[in-house]
């Protein structure tokens, strides 16, 4: 079974530790950091796909695979952790894997639109 779009305790666990310190913003804005970062990595990562670069597609993956793990998107976060590996090998199933991680963009992006829409 593979990882769940969105796992909530991730950043549960985040907001309870950022709140002991009096910090009542960080989930917010660290949710909101990361769906601009995403949206711009994607973006990047489609460009990468589109000249086979491999290269490109693992250092692109490498950064999205990092920001959503952060924030618990873990379906689009291992997708992009696939891809990485096999780009980094030089394994032309990476061009695959970069249309998966693209495939989860939608949902990954909208459960933590609703995550910082709840904090609000």
């Amino acid at each position: 079974m593979g990882s769940p779009v969105f796992d909530p305790s991730i950043l549960d666990r985040l907001s309870a530790q950022a709140s002991k310190h009096g910090d009542t913003e960080l989930v917010r804005d660290l949710v909101s950091e990361a769906l601009t970062s995403i949206s711009h990595c994607a973006a990047e990562l489609e460009v990468a796909l589109v000249a086979s670069d491999l290269p490109a597609l693992r250092s692109h993956a490498h950064r999205i695979k990092s920001v959503l793990r952060q924030v618990g998107a873990l379906s689009m976060a291992d997708a992009a952790a696939r891809c990485e590996a096999l780009a980094a090998r030089g394994d032309v199933g990476a061009i695959e894997a970069a249309r998966d991680v693209l495939a989860r963009r939608d949902a990954s992006l909208a459960a933590l639109r609703a995550r910082l829409d709840a904090s609000r």
